[in-house]
């Protein structure tokens, strides 16, 4: 499981937009408590459309950091 986190919650519904305009599925979250960010939201979605979504957001120049959890560890 992946988890991009962004400096505001504008962010966060812009890179939604662009991520379904480009078909990868993903959705919005609280951001875990055991992981800090600035907003209080994060974007997750599964591993397998992880490169996707970071040329996506990377064209955008949409800034985020990303956090991959293992299974174990999921919300």
């Amino acid at each position: 499981m992946s988890i991009f986190l962004f400096e505001s919650i504008h962010l966060v519904i812009k890179a939604e937009k662009l991520l379904r305009k480009e078909n990868i599925a993903c959705e919005i979250i609280p951001v875990p408590r055991d992981i800090s960010a600035e907003c209080g939201m994060a974007i997750r979605m599964n591993d397998a459309q992880k490169k996707e979504a970071i040329k996506a957001l990377q064209s955008e120049n949409i800034k985020y950091r990303l956090i991959t959890k293992r299974q174990k560890d999921e919300i």
